[in-house]
């Protein structure tokens, strides 16, 4: 094979690489083909890896989004706004859409200690919707008679309903009433203890009314204020024309009754 001219043209070049490969033996060029197709099978399959995980990613971010657009049902205790010694049995949607067809089921099914004697709490076994936010609640017990009594203190059970779609779901209702006994808290004052208070001060007035003793003065402050001060007045301008007191003055004898 010769080389090609020193100033080669298009021609040239083509067939001196046509020359080269021809020139090949054929075992050379059957695993250059055989490298050839394990590149391209080796891309498809790349390819079709980057798209399953892309198709993976995309069922994922889905179904992430369904699960965060679902309706979160709980049912769990926790105490009155009105008073820490009340245990208040809670069932509430913090889900981002309505939950419906709620239904619950708790064994043993709760009891109240107080009010004695004890009585079933009652609770709805369904409920048609909870929208987002919204709750359910029912005072469940007193902790003090709670601890006294000899109801039991676990409950289990779930509640079941349906989200998007129609999905049904469940969560599982644990109650104990155990940590309640040693619970220990910090008193605060708020609208409702200035509530109490005012209730008290009107029993105070009322029975001020109911008995007559309620006694009501006005007074005009400026004017009165003014009268004692002109009063005061006067009275220290008298001293000062008269320094023996009123009460040793010499007082005109008393006229006689009678002639003489």
């Amino acid at each position: 094979m010769t080389p090609p001219p020193a100033s080669p043209t298009l021609e040239a070049w083509t067939a001196f690489i046509v020359g080269v490969f021809t020139g090949v033996p054929a075992w050379i060029s059957a695993l250059a083909a055989m490298l050839t197709v394990a590149a391209a099978v080796g891309a498809l399959w790349y390819a079709k890896g980057q798209i399953d995980e892309a198709k993976k990613s995309r069922d994922l971010a889905r179904e992430l989004e369904l699960e965060r657009t679902q309706p979160y049902v709980v049912v769990y205790t926790e105490a009155t706004p009105a008073s820490e010694f009340f245990i208040d049995l809670v069932v509430k949607n913090y889900g981002l859409t309505a939950a419906n067809d709620i239904q619950i089921d708790i064994a043993p099914w709760p009891v109240r200690a107080w009010p004695t004697p004890a009585s079933r709490v009652e609770l709805p076994r369904r409920f048609p919707i909870l929208a987002p936010g919204q709750e359910w609640r029912t005072v469940w017990d007193n902790t003090k008679e709670r601890a006294a009594s000899d109801l039991p203190n676990h409950h289990t059970g779930a509640v079941r309903y349906t989200g998007v779609n129609g999905v049904p779901r469940t969560a599982p209702i644990v109650l104990d009433w155990a940590p309640y006994e040693n619970r220990r808290w910090i008193a605060r004052r708020d609208v409702h203890d200035a509530a109490e208070a005012l209730r008290s001060i009107g029993k105070v007035v009322q029975a001020w009314n109911d008995h007559g003793e309620l006694k009501i003065v006005h007074r005009d402050g400026n004017p009165r204020d003014a009268e004692e001060e002109r009063e005061i007045t006067e009275a220290l301008a008298d001293v000062r024309a008269n320094p023996t007191p009123r009460s040793r003055r010499a007082t005109p004898p008393a006229p006689k009754h009678g002639a003489d």
